[in-house]
């Protein structure tokens, strides 16, 4: 936290204890709150602010969030004491810090802040080398939350469909007959989702080869591929270049 308003009494910290007291910066166009994501570099969609309980509720207003240097949106405009405001980004934002900065000329006071994504190593990120914040909070947790998938379908069955598409949720495999072009598909309950990678567990017993290449969609845009090579009873992970 730049500018800190008094840091015996109001320290950046305080934003991350998640208790009633605040963090709160000088009246400056500017003043900033940052921290940093435990293990790295993270993937965000969008940011939680608790404001300030007992007082000032409308400092917190068009407070500028940004993940890594990269805007994800502003505070509505009006905000009042003690509440939570959402901020949602136009698309998942990779980083290794979050920022909230003011855009007018007041102080910035924060209560709470949590943010949602993904962790992981996405490169690319900076280290901030401003020796001049002595009162940075320290860095915190995001958790990387899995999709549940449901309605599972394949291009063909196998003889007397013996291993149907839903296998894939029971611990079993699922097989189509041979082909190019053969395919599952599954849709995510409850609706769409950024999906950045994908695991796939190879069948466990035979024939673990026939997993090489397999291309990987997400809404008909292409994820990656599975490499060549594949092996039986092996998981593999296909990044997507950017979230889908």
């Amino acid at each position: 936290m730049n500018k800190p308003y008094s840091t015996s009494s109001y320290k950046a910290d305080w934003a991350l204890q998640g208790g009633r007291k605040t963090a709160i910066t000088q009246n400056v166009v500017g003043a900033y709150w940052r921290a940093s994501f435990v293990g790295g570099a993270a993937l965000i969609e969008r940011v939680r602010v608790k404001n300030r309980h007992d007082c000032c509720g409308e400092r917190l207003a068009d407070t500028r969030i940004t993940i890594g240097g990269l805007e994800c949106g502003k505070i509505q405009a009006n905000t009042k004491t003690n509440q939570w405001y959402e901020v949602r980004c136009a698309r998942p934002l990779p980083g290794g810090e979050i920022q909230l900065t003011t855009t007018r000329a007041d102080y910035l006071q924060i209560n709470a802040v949590e943010p949602y994504g993904w962790s992981g190593n996405f490169g690319g990120q900076e280290e901030d080398d401003d020796d001049d914040d002595d009162d940075e909070p320290k860095s915190f947790k995001i958790t990387n939350r899995r999709a549940t998938l449901t309605g599972a379908s394949q291009a063909s069955p196998y003889g007397n469909n013996g291993y149907p598409a839903d296998n894939a949720f029971k611990n079993k495999f699922t097989h189509t007959n041979k082909g190019k072009n053969m395919w599952w598909k599954a849709n995510i309950q409850g609706g769409d989702a950024w999906v950045w990678r994908v695991r796939v567990l190879n069948r466990r017993d035979c024939c673990g080869n026939r997993l090489s290449g397999v291309r990987v969609l997400v809404d008909n845009q292409l994820c990656g591929q599975i490499p060549n090579g594949a092996r039986n009873g092996r998981w593999y992970t296909v990044k997507c270049s950017e979230p889908l």
